[in-house]
């Protein structure tokens, strides 16, 4: 599935557990490696490294993303707003060492989002599409809390993760085991991540609109990665993950979704790192596959290079590709003479379709404080994803702005 940049700003990432994609656009990401970090735990998965840190972080972060609205031009909306959502993002997070071997980290999230979002679609035999959308009164909140223990080893760290947030009409719980471990003179790493999470759905207006009134679906997820330093300024990391999500998977806020009760998901991942050491820069490049039982393939391909302008400052301009098939249940338009035990669903991001997204971050350090700001543009189209084009016209392009900043203690 396509998924929001990941935009990680002086050492807060914004971390979100499986949420219904409607209401939430943000996908999860995990808490980010140091910017000058060269050795095999850089590139692995999991977000901790096998170093206790020795200073206590505080960070602070607040973010600002905007989606376009329905292009008027096109007049393809017959119903609601043709706005779409603006979220405001303001985090919290802290790094603390405890005694020799350990240390805490603790994340606070508060996320408020207005606009209106698609709620289905009507297409004619040749294929062109009229959207219905919901009002722009659409108004919410989220808190998410989440809190990590790591133990550290001589060659190896383990770390547990507790966490969950908070809708009025979503509830979210998870577990995360994460363990990485150096062999060959620290030169490879191996680090494995696992996830459990259970959501507990609860829409509103339910009997107004025939929703369901309650659900609730889980996830488990496994990813493994090898790093491998080739040399003094060059890492290479190859990864798989799985994830297997049961329960109640379509939208619920949609007037027409049905999908299947069951998801597997596979991912391939290659990433290279290379140091140019008389530049100060860093090259890395990384490369997804993905795969699921929805029958949806995608590839996902990004350049990020980061550069020092000398002691205090920094700089990582970003180019990423995404593209993807369709899902083998989507229709262009939902179709109600169907019964409802048959899958369906005109969700644009089960469409086929390519994104390029474009970014740079820009950092400031002087003594203990760090102030980071970064942009990111992303522009999905129909025409350029794997298979036929669909001409979908709920399609995403959005903005993200974020500024931070980090105190050592």
């Amino acid at each position: 599935m396509a998924s929001a940049q990941q935009v990680v700003v002086v050492g807060v990432t914004k971390k979100v557990s499986p949420h219904r994609q409607s209401r939430n656009p943000v996908k999860p990401k995990r808490p980010g490696q140091a910017l000058l970090s060269l050795s095999a735990a850089a590139m692995a998965l999991p977000a901790f490294a096998v170093n206790q840190p020795t200073e206590t972080e505080v960070a602070v972060k607040s973010s600002y993303y905007e989606e376009d609205p329905i292009r008027a031009s096109e007049e393809v909306v017959v119903f609601g707003d043709p706005e779409r959502y603006t979220i405001k993002v303001n985090q919290f997070y802290l790094l603390k060492p405890i005694g020799a071997n350990w240390s805490l980290t603790f994340d606070y999230a508060n996320e408020s989002m207005s606009g209106a979002s698609p709620w289905g679609a009507i297409a004619d035999d040749e294929g062109n599409q009229q959207l219905i959308m919901s009002g722009a009164s659409i108004d919410d909140s989220r808190n998410k809390v989440e809190g990590t223990v790591t133990r550290y080893l001589p060659e190896s760290a383990w770390s547990v993760t507790v966490g969950g947030s908070r809708e009025h009409d979503y509830r979210s719980d998870y577990l995360g085991l994460a363990w990485i471990q150096e062999y060959n003179l620290k030169n490879t790493t191996l680090a494995v991540d696992a996830s459990y999470a259970s959501d507990e759905l609860t829409p509103t207006d339910a009997s107004d609109f025939g929703r369901i009134e309650q659900a609730d679906k889980t996830s488990r997820s496994l990813a493994i990665s090898i790093s491998q330093i080739l040399s003094r300024s060059q890492v290479a990391q190859v990864g798989y993950g799985v994830t297997k999500r049961s329960g109640f998977l379509a939208d619920p806020y949609k007037l027409r979704d049905v999908r299947p009760d069951q998801r597997l998901e596979h991912r391939v991942s290659l990433g290279y790192l290379q140091y140019f050491e008389a530049w100060g820069a860093r090259l890395k490049a990384e490369y997804r596959y993905f795969w699921d039982s929805f029958d949806i393939r995608a590839h996902t391909t990004s350049v990020s290079l980061f550069k020092s302008l000398g002691q205090d400052w920094d700089v990582e301009p970003r180019l990423r590709w995404y593209e993807q098939s369709e899902a083998s249940f989507f229709a262009l338009g939902d179709r109600y003479d169907l019964p409802l035990t048959v899958a369906q669903s005109s969700d644009a991001r089960l469409s086929s379709f390519g994104a390029w997204s474009t970014g740079f971050s820009i950092n400031y350090t002087r003594d203990v404080m760090k102030v980071g700001l970064s942009y990111d543009r992303y522009v999905s189209e129909p025409g350029a994803g794997i298979g036929p084009p669909s001409r979908h016209r709920a399609l995403m392009r959005y903005e993200l702005l974020s500024l931070g900043v980090r105190f050592k203690l």
